[in-house]
């Protein structure tokens, strides 16, 4: 099973894009100021300047600098932009940063077999002698962690996953390999700060609040499949109800 990410381990650019970005938030770089040259971070990180330009390119598509040929790289505003998460849409996470044209990528960190604490057993209608199958991952957006996501789904049922690499979105495997029909959520929101732990996951990228939805999700028949929670940074995500949006276009 892959181990989750590590500083050292971080691609060059992105510990670049992250140098720049923590200079922004503390205030070393202000909004109209021009960046250091890529001359001068190719200096201070030892890369060529291709490296460098893709870590700003990182920048100017999160719509935080602009470039201004033959004057130099300004900075705009200090907060990246923001992905909208669809609550009541079940795409799942994948399919999900895929639609900001991002690359997507899963880091396995850890899969096992546990028994249910009561809570869990009662919302899934678990028996006294059944057992879940816990999975906590790690959800890249062109490498960089911005989501951890941790699932509960019931042994008997689903316990061939524990033999398999779980490279795609749990959503997609479950619809596609088991034929369940995942057809309506209840949803749960907390604002929470990331712990020592979590914060590693991230890569030590990301230190402040996040939103975690716990979703629980249903078949048509309202029997519950699993219980998937997620841990968005909260620098990179801002929700919206599609139910709500669906039901004022309708008026």
């Amino acid at each position: 099973m892959d181990n989750f990410y590590l500083e050292k381990s971080m691609p060059k650019y992105l510990r670049i894009r992250s140098w720049l970005r923590n200079n922004i938030s503390s205030g070393n770089i202000s909004p109209g100021e021009k960046l250091p040259t890529e001359e001068e971070l190719a200096r201070i990180f030892q890369v060529n300047r291709m490296t460098v330009r893709k870590a700003i390119d990182e920048l100017v598509s999160e719509q935080m600098v602009t470039r201004r040929p033959g004057v130099g790289t300004f900075l705009v505003t200090r907060s990246p932009k923001q992905y909208t998460y669809n609550i009541g849409k079940l795409d799942g996470l994948i399919n999900d940063i895929r639609s900001f044209g991002l690359e997507p990528t899963i880091i396995n960190v850890k899969k096992e077999k546990i028994e249910p604490p009561g809570c869990i057993r009662t919302v899934l209608n678990l028996k006294k002698n059944e057992y879940l199958i816990s999975i906590l991952r790690v959800v890249c957006a062109d490498q960089e962690p911005i989501v951890i996501s941790r699932s509960y789904l019931p042994y008997n049922a689903y316990k061939a996953l524990m033999k398999m690499e779980l490279n795609e979105g749990l959503y997609d495997l479950i619809t596609n390999k088991y034929n369940a029909q995942m057809h309506h959520s209840s949803d749960i929101f907390s604002v929470i700060m990331p712990d020592k732990n979590e914060i590693k996951l991230f890569n030590n990228l990301y230190h402040g609040p996040c939103i975690e939805l716990e979703s629980t999700v249903y078949d048509p028949k309202d029997k519950p499949i699993g219980i998937f929670q997620a841990l968005f940074r909260g620098d990179k995500y801002r929700f919206k109800f599609a139910f709500a949006e669906l039901l004022f276009k309708n008026k």
